[in-house]
C-alpha cells in the first residue's frame, strides 16, 4: 500500500465478502458496548476509517462487480449504512476529529441524499442490473444543467437541463453513448426523442461491449454537457455485451436524466 495518498488499487484486497465480514465484526463490537458510552465513541471512532473506504473508494468496484451471493441491493443498503453512521459519528465527536473537515461531511451528506433509491422498476426485475450512482455524474455545462432533487426519479435525484437555455440541440433528439478514451472510439446509442410526460420512462439506449482496462465514459446529451465514467464498469464486465437504459423525462421547459442503468447479458 502506497505510504502517501493511497488510490483504490490498495484497497482491492478488502473484497465485498471481506468488507462484509468487517462490517459484521464492528457491529458486534458495538452491540457488546452499547450501555458503555465511552467505548461505544470510540468503537464509532475506530470505524470511521472502514466507512470512509467503503463510500468513498471502494463503491464503485462492489456495485459494478459480479457478486455470487449477493445483489444490488444489499451493497446499496450496506453503503447507505455507512454513510450515515459517517455524518452521526461526525456530528457527536466533531470535536474530537481534528482532521475531518466541515467539506467532507457535507459531501458525504451529499452523497447520502443521491443515494436513495425506490424499488426495482418492473422492466427490470429477474434480470442483473446495475444502476450507476449519481455522485458519479460530470456536469461540464453549468450553466444550464443542475443535479437537483427530482421525486419521480429512480434515485429521487436527476441532472435537470434548463431548455430555455441550452443551446437548441438539446431541443433535437439526444445523442448518447460510450466513448472509448484509449482508442478514441464512439459507440453511439439510440437517440431519445423528446415527448412530454409527467413521469419518467426508460428508454433502452441499445447493447455496448466495453474494452477491459480501457478508460471509458458514457455521455448523456449533445455537445457533451454532461457524462458519467464508465472505466470500474469496464473493468469488471470488459468484453460481456451489457444492454443500457437511460430513465429520461420531458418537458416544455425541461429535460430531466436520472439513472442509467446497466443490464448484464
Amino acid at each position: 500500500m502506497a505510504y502517501f495518498a493511497p488510490g483504490v488499487n490498495g484497497f482491492r484486497y478488502i473484497d465485498f465478502a471481506v468488507m462484509t465480514e468487517c462490517q459484521k465484526l464492528f457491529d458486534e463490537a458495538g452491540n457488546a458496548v452499547k450501555n458503555d458510552e465511552v467505548l461505544l465513541q470510540r468503537v464509532r471512532r475506530a470505524r470511521m476509517g472502514l466507512d470512509l473506504l467503503l463510500t468513498k473508494k471502494l463503491m464503485g468496484h462492489y456495485l459494478f462487480g459480479m457478486f455470487a451471493n449477493n445483489t444490488v441491493e444489499s451493497v446499496y443498503k450496506m453503503i447507505n449504512q455507512a454513510q450515515k453512521r459517517l455524518i452521526d459519528t461526525y456530528t457527536k465527536e466533531r470535536k474530537n476529529l481534528i482532521n475531518t473537515s466541515e467539506r467532507f461531511i457535507a459531501d458525504v451528506k451529499n452523497d447520502y441524499q443521491k443515494m436513495q433509491y425506490s424499488t426495482l422498476p418492473e422492466i427490470f426485475k429477474d434480470k442483473k442490473v446495475i444502476f450507476l450512482p449519481l455522485t458519479s455524474w460530470r456536469i461540464h455545462s453549468k450553466k444550464f444543467i443542475t443535479l437537483a432533487p427530482s421525486e419521480k426519479a429512480f434515485f429521487r435525484y436527476a441532472c435537470r437541463v434548463d431548455l430555455t437555455k441550452a443551446p437548441a440541440s438539446f431541443k433535437n433528439p439526444m445523442r448518447n453513448g460510450i466513448c472509448d478514451e484509449k482508442l478514441k472510439k464512439i459507440n453511439n446509442g439510440t437517440p431519445v426523442k423528446p415527448a412530454d410526460s409527467g413521469d419518467f420512462r426508460w428508454c433502452k439506449l441499445g447493447t455496448f461491449k466495453f474494452n477491459k482496462g480501457n478508460p471509458s465514459h458514457f455521455f448523456a446529451t449533445n455537445n457533451w454537457g454532461m457524462s458519467i465514467s464508465t472505466t470500474v464498469l469496464a473493468e469488471h464486465l470488459g468484453n460481456r455485451d451489457v444492454d443500457l437504459y437511460m430513465e429520461v423525462k420531458f418537458n416544455k421547459q425541461t429535460l430531466e436524466i436520472g439513472a442509467i442503468a446497466a443490464v448484464i447479458k
